[in-house]
């Protein structure tokens, strides 16, 4: 009886070893797709969002999406201090945010490489833009 104890005793034992284990790997496995999956939206972002100038208006887009602004309609542009959460109007990609703000007080928020030189450029169109960077 005795033996009988520790023969499900150990079958009892080196099953929920045996499932801990299965638990461990199915865990490490969704990390590692959830991951890969983060990196691979990281790098689709980068790729996919620019920032260009045609004429008198600046053209924003990203994944989807597509927003033109009439450089005379810009007021200011200044740091981004806070996340932008409004997905329409978040053309970010990376760090160095800055908030482009119009005439009927929307707010676009940007990354570009340089910063001082992009707002610079548009400047240059629009003498009236504050900077505040």
């Amino acid at each position: 009886m005795i033996k009988d104890f520790f023969d499900f005793f150990n079958t009892f034992i080196t099953s929920m070893f045996t499932f801990t284990l299965w638990l461990l790997k199915i865990s490490m496995i969704i990390v590692l797709v959830a991951l890969v999956f983060a990196i691979f939206m990281i790098i689709l972002v980068k790729l996919t969002t620019s920032y260009s100038i045609k004429e008198e208006t600046l053209i924003l887009s990203t994944i989807g999406r597509t927003a033109e602004i009439n450089i005379h309609n810009i007021i200011k542009i200044e740091d981004a201090k806070f996340i932008n959460w409004s997905y329409r109007n978040n053309f970010v990609d990376w760090f160095n945010r800055i908030d482009i703000i119009t005439k009927n007080k929307k707010v676009y928020t940007v990354s570009p490489k340089n910063p001082y030189e992009f707002s610079k450029n548009l400047q240059k169109i629009n003498p009236d833009i504050v900077l505040d960077i």
